[in-house]
């Protein structure tokens, strides 16, 4: 039986030290060597940060500082020129829409002479770019569930 304990007690020695010599030493030798290298490095946490730019809205001054006070207006309108892929700011599209309207209302008005007909048409022609805008969004939303 003591022969039996001995050959075990060998064996586990060998396979242990045999671990140890092979594995273990060389990781806590590349380990230290490693935390050595990091010890003289010194973290520059100025040139880490990194400051992002935000949105314009607009890159007209004027209307850009109007536009952010009414971010209840414009964030679905940036959402939906963003789900439509526009490059379009909310500014230039803002503008669209007002001249559109602008002129519908003018050239109704000059043609039938009522200004009811003139506003009546002039709302329309605003919203021709929302539903243009609109449409631009649900094809491309059908076309990336089609794709996925």
């Amino acid at each position: 039986m003591t022969f039996v304990v001995a050959t075990f007690a060998v064996a586990l020695l060998v396979t242990f030290g045999a671990y140890w010599l092979l594995v273990v030493r060389p990781e806590d030798a590349e380990r230290s060597t490693a935390m050595g290298r990091l010890r003289n490095y010194k973290v520059d946490t100025t040139s880490a940060s990194i400051v992002l730019a935000e949105d314009r809205l607009s890159t007209i001054p004027f209307l850009d500082r109007l536009l952010r006070r009414q971010a209840d207006v414009t964030g679905p309108i940036h959402k939906l020129l963003e789900e439509a892929g526009m490059k379009q700011t909310v500014g230039a599209f803002v503008l669209t829409a007002m001249v559109s309207g602008l002129a519908g209302a003018v050239a109704a008005w000059w043609f039938t002479g009522m200004l009811f007909a003139g506003i009546g048409a002039g709302l329309l022609a605003a919203a021709l770019p929302v539903l243009y805008v609109r449409r631009k969004r649900t094809v491309r939303l059908q076309t990336f569930e089609e794709q996925f």
